[in-house]
């Protein structure tokens, strides 16, 4: 099921926001997390029971979030997937 799994962003690169749009092969748990490039964590972006099909997401950063390259993984119980997004000030 993981090869299933989608996961994109749009606008990419994005300023003041992004919209993250997954699809999923089958019901379950979804943690969708931002990482910054050090690989801390900066937001906790969805935890929660979702069904099978395509979901939207969104993500704005804090004001003080700095330009660069950021990680958006999406953690399912059948396998995860990670995307990069550039933000840009």
């Amino acid at each position: 099921l993981v090869d299933r799994i989608q996961l994109s962003n749009i606008p990419n690169p994005f300023g003041s926001a992004t919209e993250i749009r997954y699809f999923l092969p089958a019901d379950g748990h979804v943690r969708l997390k931002v990482y910054n490039a050090l690989g801390l964590e900066v937001s906790d972006v969805v935890d929660a029971a979702q069904g099978r099909g395509l979901h939207f997401a969104y993500y704005q950063p804090s004001p003080t979030a700095r330009s660069g390259i950021y990680y958006c993984v999406l953690h399912t119980e059948y396998g995860t997937k990670s995307i990069h997004m550039i933000l840009t000030r």
